[in-house]
This record gives C-alpha cells, sequence and structure tokens, in this order.
C-alpha cells in the first residue's frame, strides 16, 4: 500500500508534498478478483478481497422497461436494511475502495499534497469543481493550476489582484472552465474569505445545526460567491451548482465529504457540519449503478431529487455516515467483474455484465 511520501518543499506558511503530484500508480490490488458464480445462487459467496465476503445474493425483480432493481434493498417502514446481503455488499466495497491507495489516481490527491489545512480547503475547492473528463487530463489540469498559485494556493486567493495577478491565469482552461472562470472565480473567493473569515464558515453561515442536509450549505455558498461582485459574469453560474436549479450538487457534495468525513481519503477537518448533514455524491455512474441496487427507484434523472433520495437511502444503512457509500458506488463501477451488476443480475444476465 503506497503512502505519501514526505514533504520535500516548504516555506513560511505551508508544506508540500510535491511529489505526490507527480505519481503514476494506480490503485492497489484491493484482493483477489470475484469469481463467478453458478449453481445455487443464494447460497454462495462472493470474495470482494480476502477480508469481505457476501453472505447471500439478493433474488432480483424485472420491473416494467426492463430494468432489475433488488427486492426492497431498504425498509420504507423502519429505516433499516432488509437485505442483509446488499448492506454487506456496500460496506465491503467501502472498505476496499476507503484507503490509502484510492488517493493518487482521485482529484483528492491535489489537496492530500498540501499539509497547510487552509491551502488544502482552497485547492481542493478547484480540484472539486474541475473533477470532469478524463482523469488523467484533469490531474495535470490541477496540478499546473496549483504552479500558477505558486504552489500557495491560500496565499494566492487571500492576495489576489486582478491588475497584478490575473496573467498567471491567463491560459489556464479545462474543458468548458476558460481563463475569465478561474479569474472571477479566485476574485470572488477572495472577497468572501476577506468578509466571511474561512472556507468553512463560507458553507456553515448558511446551515443552522439541525438541518438534515447541507443542501442550504450549498445554496448559499454557491450564491454568495456569484453575487458578492455584481459584475460576475453570468457564466460563472454554471460551475457554481445550486439546489434550487434542481442539479445534484455532485462536485460540491464530494468537496464537503473531502472536508467533513476522516478516514484514510478524507480530511475531516471541518467540524462545524456532521457527516451525518452530508449528501451521497450523484452522477452518471454512481447514479447507474444505485439504480441497478435500487437505492434509487422512479427517478431517471440524476437531480437534486434523486441526490436526496440516494441519501435518504444511505442514511438508513449508516445514519451518521451516508457519504461512505460515495466509494462503494465508485467500486460497484470500476471492480473488474462489474460486481454491482453481479449481485443484482440473475445467471442469464452474468455474460452481459460490463464494467464501468
Amino acid at each position: 500500500m503506497r503512502t505519501p511520501p514526505s514533504p520535500t518543499a516548504s516555506s513560511s506558511n505551508t508544506t508540500v508534498r510535491r511529489s505526490w503530484f507527480t505519481s503514476n500508480n494506480g490503485l492497489a490490488n484491493g484482493g483477489a478478483n470475484p469469481k463467478r458464480c453458478k449453481g445455487i445462487l443464494p447460497l454462495v459467496k462472493i470474495y470482494l478481497s480476502p477480508k469481505t465476503t457476501v453472505a447471500r445474493i439478493p433474488k432480483t425483480n424485472k420491473r416494467a422497461g426492463g430494468e432489475r432493481t433488488t427486492h426492497k434493498p431498504v425498509s420504507e417502514a423502519n429505516g433499516r436494511s432488509t437485505n442483509p446481503a446488499l448492506h454487506g455488499y456496500l460496506d465491503g466495497l467501502v472498505r476496499r475502495y476507503e484507503r490509502p491507495a484510492f488517493i493518487s489516481k482521485d482529484p483528492i490527491s491535489i489537496p492530500h499534497g498540501f499539509s497547510d489545512r487552509e491551502d488544502r480547503a482552497v485547492i481542493g475547492l478547484f480540484a472539486a469543481l474541475l473533477a470532469w473528463g478524463r482523469r488523467d487530463v484533469m490531474l495535470r489540469k490541477l496540478r499546473e493550476l496549483c504552479e500558477r498559485m505558486r504552489m500557495q494556493p491560500a496565499r494566492f486567493v487571500r492576495r489576489y489582484d486582478d491588475r497584478r495577478d490575473a496573467e498567471r491565469l491567463d491560459g489556464f482552461k479545462h474543458r468548458t472552465f476558460q481563463p475569465i472562470d478561474a479569474r472571477w472565480l479566485v476574485k470572488n473567493l477572495r472577497s468572501a474569505l476577506e468578509k466571511y473569515g474561512s472556507m468553512q464558515r463560507l458553507f456553515t453561515r448558511h446551515l443552522v445545526p439541525s438541518a438534515e442536509h447541507v443542501g442550504p450549505a450549498i445554496q448559499g455558498f454557491s450564491e454568495t460567491i456569484l453575487q458578492i461582485d455584481p459584475e460576475t459574469p453570468a457564466r460563472l453560474r454554471k460551475h457554481l451548482a445550486r439546489p434550487e436549479a434542481g442539479s445534484a450538487c455532485k462536485r460540491l457534495a464530494m468537496y464537503l465529504r473531502w472536508m467533513v468525513r476522516g478516514g484514510p481519503v478524507d480530511f475531516g477537518t471541518w467540524r462545524q457540519i456532521r457527516p451525518a448533514q452530508l449528501l451521497v455524491p450523484l452522477d452518471t455512474h454512481s447514479g447507474r449503478t444505485a439504480r441497478r441496487l435500487g437505492l434509487l427507484r422512479g427517478r431517471k434523472s440524476n437531480d437534486w431529487k434523486a441526490a436526496l433520495q440516494l441519501t435518504r437511502r444511505g442514511r438508513r444503512l449508516a445514519p451518521r455516515d451516508p457519504a461512505r457509500y460515495d466509494f462503494a458506488l465508485f467500486g460497484a463501477g470500476v471492480s473488474d467483474a462489474s460486481l454491482a451488476e453481479r449481485l443484482a443480475s440473475s445467471p442469464d444476465d452474468e455474460a452481459d455484465a460490463t464494467v464501468r
């Protein structure tokens, strides 16, 4: 298992682990490949890793439209899992993928390259907002952005002057994120930090302690950045998702997971938001897997309502930490033998399973 290298570059404000940015190592092997299952399916075991097993395979039901889902994976009445196999399967995937070996090929590797908490919070926001497209390209562009910020992202943002520093962002782009977006995001983030103090405060000022989820925090954060300067171009709105616009807000939900949850991957440095309030990040891939497992029903779009439904299902399985199943849905999508579809499919479907 690969661990982060020791710091190699330092300044008065932060220590940067530069070599962590240039790692080419992929995910460590998480155990043996799953065995093909034949015979009496309800009684077999699928080995996810040497230490993780699923005792039973749930029965499946073919619904209208040909979509297969598992039978009642979560009880609507008592809030507990009625499918121990599904619960064990998801928890097994969390154990398999929530480990340091996951970091190097994930956008969270960028904030992991910094030891200073504010640097992590600032560059983490950019890493989450730009986390789309080809993974290798995305990571390369994020490393480029760190260099443009002189490897001191918090200092760069807090001291940003458009007349002096705009040229450092000229030419930076990632897909639809253009230099004008980079300049205005940095400029408005600087103004917001000057007014409210910290990245955590930009979210928590919109969230009451009793809130069920972080939706109000995401909405308030995006509105703050978009409205703090009346000359902000409208094009910046497409990079800052808002629940009121119907978006699942996947990237900001993922960012909050990084900052709030603890563990071997996430940082857990923000204590004013409870892990129980986090959302399960929802995108095309996790949505497809969630529907195959019966965790999403009745919603074809991966929108805000679907994100809330998926989070409620995750909360029934892990009331204090529903976002942990982000690792499971990711793992089900990338497992060598498409374990999610294998769990939810019949023997006749097994040969047709595909890898995301």
